[in-house]
């Protein structure tokens, strides 16, 4: 049953009325369902963010020289930057949900293309192809939510994408131990690509039952989809009636006739990629992607019980980090609404100085349980905030006019920073050695707590329209 309004005679225009009920509804079983259809996306990031980092052991075609392996394992980010790129100019044009079904197509043709490669470029131009399919989600799932979370639980449902990442980033070691635990014999030739046919489940689910999630209202509204705002309104339990809908969108037109996307949006953009810049180099995707291999290096498990088993060995070892994520990540989720995303990140950061700092000295003393330890220390502490924080703030960055177009902006710069710190860290970590580089991450996190105190605004419970008056000078938030 829809809800009525109490407070419209409080409103000078229609639309500001209809967007608040909106931003003032209460959570229903609706929310949570349509949040975990929006961030099948984001699962399946997280699944292929790790499944690649189990399949170049025994992938036959995996390039030994440092530049290769990184654009091996950093191919989906290219084709990310390629998705957002799309949402970026088509998003506010053509609605969410379009995208949304279309994204899930094109993974289910790069999974199926890097399960059956039968070389480098081959696997590259899937892992390329799987890169739009989310990269286009990505920059598309958190604006569909937050236009649709009432304000008060937007970090949570936004924050959820987070979440997706993090359960799948634990399930592909799990997946990965299983099937090569099965059949370790056939890790070289049937094991590795069955890790990519796997994710063509999800994504087919998804596909399917997206189909049935309903626009958003706000695109709909200000796109003058009169019956079609009324329906989605109702299913979201806000009641309207079709001439308030029609004043809404005339208002809209008339109030964005010569709209030019203000110079507060722009500074929050900048905030935000910053804050994404320090989130990408960090570190963090590292033990995801390359830890089978960093962990074969220093034959933290005895060389007799063969090749696959050691490589299971070394994923179990791994397994605790997606472990950190989950446990670590629900927390953060829990809290994000009530801390808000910027005390919750400076918490963050300065545990991720201590513990990335301890494990760069400790591995010069190949002490390599302890660092272990702190690299899930490390990831506990990250999953509480940053990674849940940076995806908050691109979907409630913008107001709704710009929001699909500077979600994919936000996007683009994610996705071109994922790619370059994957790639560079085989360069890196071979001239300056485990040591050097998380001693570069350990400054970096120092950078992004400096960071987030002096410039990024707290957005919490901030009204979904009002998002263009943060970083106005002198503007309340702090």
């Amino acid at each position: 049953m829809a809800e009525t309004s109490n407070s419209g005679s409080n409103y000078k225009y229609k639309l500001d009325e209809i967007l608040h009920r909106l931003d003032d509804a209460k959570l229903k079983r609706l929310y949570w369902s349509l949040v975990a259809l929006a961030t099948v996306g984001g699962f399946l990031f997280g699944y292929d963010q790790s499944n690649i980092g189990l399949v170049i052991p025994f992938f036959p075609y995996t390039s030994k020289i440092p530049v290769l392996l990184g654009l091996e394992a950093s191919s989906e980010f290219i084709g990310g930057a390629f998705g957002a790129l799309i949402i970026t100019f088509l998003a506010d044009r053509s609605g969410r949900k379009v995208f949304l079904l279309a994204d899930m197509a094109i993974y289910i043709v790069g999974a199926l293309i890097s399960g059956s490669a039968f070389s480098y470029i081959e696997l590259f131009i899937g892992r390329l192809i799987i890169g739009v399919g989310i990269g286009a989600d990505s920059a598309i799932a958190t604006a569909y939510i937050s236009e649709f979370a009432p304000a008060k639980d937007r970090g949570r449902l936004t924050g959820f994408q987070q979440m997706m990442v993090n359960m799948a980033i634990f399930g592909a070691y799990l997946i990965g131990i299983l099937i090569y635990g099965v059949s370790p014999g056939l890790a070289t030739t049937i094991g590795w690509r069955l890790i990519f046919f796997v994710a063509v489940i999800p994504s087919v689910v998804g596909l399917l039952f997206r189909y049935k999630m309903p626009e958003s209202p706000r695109w709909l509204i200000i796109h003058k989809k009169t019956k079609q705002a009324l329906k989605a309104l109702n299913q979201f339990g806000i009641a309207a009636e079709e001439s308030e809908i029609i004043e809404a969108s005339n208002e809209w037109i008339a109030k964005t006739k010569n709209y030019k996307i203000p110079r507060s949006i722009w500074k929050a953009v900048g905030v935000v990629i910053g804050f994404a810049f320090f989130d990408m180099f960090c570190g963090i995707d590292i033990p995801f992607i390359y830890g089978p291999t960093i962990l074969s290096t220093i034959h933290l498990f005895p060389s007799n019980i063969g090749p696959v088993t050691t490589e299971i060995y070394d994923m179990a070892a791994l397994l605790p980090i997606g472990v950190a994520l989950v446990v670590g990540g629900f927390y953060g989720w829990k809290h994000i609404d009530t801390w808000g995303r910027k005390k919750i990140s400076e918490i963050a950061w300065s545990g991720m100085i201590i513990s990335g700092l301890a494990a760069a000295i400790l591995w010069s003393f190949k002490l390599y349980i302890a660092v272990l330890i702190l690299l899930y220390i490390y990831t506990f502490v990250y999953s509480v905030s940053i990674g849940m924080t940076a995806w908050v703030l691109q979907g409630e960055t913008s107001t709704s006019e710009s929001r699909g177009f500077i979600a994919g902006i936000i996007a683009i710069a994610i996705w071109i920073m994922d790619f370059a710190n994957v790639t560079i860290y085989p360069i890196m970590s071979s001239a300056i050695g485990f040591t050097g580089a998380w001693i570069v991450y350990s400054i970096l996190s120092a950078g992004a707590l400096a960071w987030t105190v002096f410039m990024l605004k707290e957005t919490k419970g901030i009204p979904a329209e009002d998002m263009d008056k943060l970083y106005v000078k002198n503007a309340g938030a702090k």
